[in-house]
């Protein structure tokens, strides 16, 4: 799973999978959000910088650790889990595809385009497919109660982009946390985004 905000911290906390939590800035996936934990941390990576803002810059923010300001660190914490949702969700191109309104040619085109031979990450939640074309952050949805309501056949769909081999499903119960789905809940179709 690809982590969606880097976390800078020596502190034995807890955090779930979305995020790359490392001891050093140096360690940091670039061009996603980062917190810095500790005041200590901070002036040795930035030097000097506004106690009193959080934000260091765009991508940057900071709090103190839990023997500086422990209620303070876990209000940022959340503040920051917020922002980094936010921050990805923003990231994601999301296109819904309402097949019943196509007509015959476009709905070809639409069904070439899912299985052709780039590279895709497919996700299946509550009768919508969610398609991720590998390396990008676009994603199509289908709904499969419309491929059905137009006369197509939702198995035969999913059996071919079972067998293709350059198409990665994601399954539900296996690959995806509660804690993730809870999170995206109203955003499912980011999850494959997570996977590229």
């Amino acid at each position: 799973m690809k982590p969606i905000a880097n976390i800078v911290t020596t502190s034995k906390i807890e955090f779930n999978e979305l995020y790359n939590v490392v001891g050093d800035v140096s360690e940091i996936i670039a061009d996603i959000p980062t917190l810095v934990i500790g005041w200590k941390k901070v002036k040795e990576c930035f030097g000097e910088v506004d106690i009193l803002d959080w934000r260091i810059n765009d991508l940057v923010y900071w709090t103190f650790n839990s023997r500086e300001k422990r209620n303070r660190m876990l209000e940022d914490i959340e503040k920051f889990y917020s922002l980094a949702v936010d921050h990805f969700l923003k990231s994601v191109k999301y296109e819904f595809i309402d097949l019943l309104i196509m007509d015959k040619p476009n709905k070809r085109s639409v069904l070439n385009k899912i299985l052709d031979s780039e590279c895709k990450i497919v996700y299946v939640n509550n009768d919508m497919l969610y398609i991720s074309f590998c390396e990008s952050k676009y994603v199509i949805g289908i709904s499969l109660y419309d491929i059905e309501y137009g006369g197509g056949d939702r198995n035969k769909i999913l059996s071919t982009l079972h067998k293709s081999e350059n198409v990665t499903f994601i399954k539900d119960k296996d690959d995806i946390s509660l804690d993730i789905k809870y999170i995206f809940k109203n955003h499912m179709y980011v999850i494959p985004c997570l996977y590229n």
